[in-house]
């Protein structure tokens, strides 16, 4: 069970650091960590490295899709373009018959005899 901490010792000239409670969680609290802790977790240079290695890996891999997706996104807009200029020839093929068509019946049976 926790030692209840000491009553503060804190006096003006040490810049805030209270010495009865420094000294409870250097000895006291250590004590009653977790056993179950490994040591190489405890050692926060190794979590920091391996925290390091795990968002250089997250950042690369997010590169990598924000370029399949700069990709994509540009075949996307060059099919789109395709897509939308065949509508226009279509458009203008069929805009050219009808005037065609409108033109003969116009003209009548005799046209081109």
């Amino acid at each position: 069970r926790l030692r209840e901490a000491p009553p503060s010792t804190d006096s003006d000239d040490d810049a805030g650091v209270d010495d009865g409670y420094a000294a409870w969680y250097a000895t006291e609290l250590p004590r009653h960590l977790p056993a179950s802790i490994d040591a190489d977790e405890q050692d926060m240079a190794t979590v920091l490295e391996r925290l390091e290695g795990e968002h250089a890996t997250l950042t690369h891999t997010h590169q990598a899709a924000l370029q399949d997706i700069r990709a994509l996104t540009a075949e996307r807009d060059a099919l789109i373009l395709e897509r939308d200029t065949a509508r226009q020839e279509r458009d203008t093929a069929i805009q050219q018959r009808d005037r065609y068509h409108r033109h003969r019946e116009a003209s009548g049976p005799n046209m081109g005899r």
